[in-house]
C-alpha cells in the first residue's frame, strides 16, 4: 500500500504506518481486525495502537472491545505536519543559539 510508504517517509515505523493506514481507510475497527488487515502481529497490536493514540493520530472508543478511529487522512496528516513544523522551528532555534555560542567563543579565542 503506497500510503504506508508515505507514512514511513514522515517518520513512522512499519507497524505504525500499516495500522494508521488501516484505521484511516476503515474506521471503527477492533484491534484484531486491524492486526489481521494490516499484517501486524497480534502480540504487537496494542503497543502500536497505544503509540498512535498517544501521538494523537487515532482515538479508541470506550466500548469493549475498543474500536479505533481517526480524523481521516487529511486531519491526521495535518497533525503530523504541524508536529514536524514545530520540531523544525525548535531545531532552528537551537541552531541559532549554537551559532551565537560558536561566534562568541571564536571572538574570545
Amino acid at each position: 500500500m503506497e500510503a504506508v510508504i508515505h507514512l514511513q517517509r514522515l517518520g513512522m515505523n512499519e507497524y505504525e504506518s500499516k495500522c494508521l493506514a488501516e484505521v484511516m481507510t476503515h474506521d471503527q475497527r477492533t484491534a484484531l481486525e486491524i492486526s489481521e488487515a494490516a499484517s501486524v502481529p497480534y502480540t504487537k497490536i496494542y503497543q502500536v495502537l497505544d503509540s498512535l493514540e498517544k501521538q494523537g493520530h487515532i482515538v479508541a472508543s470506550l466500548e469493549r472491545p475498543k474500536r479505533y478511529s481517526s480524523s481521516g487522512a487529511e486531519g491526521v496528516l495535518q497533525g503530523i505536519l504541524a508536529k514536524k513544523t514545530d520540531e523544525l522551528k525548535r531545531l532552528r532555534k537551537i541552531s541559532r543559539e549554537a551559532i551565537k555560542q560558536i561566534n562568541v567563543q571564536r571572538q574570545t579565542a
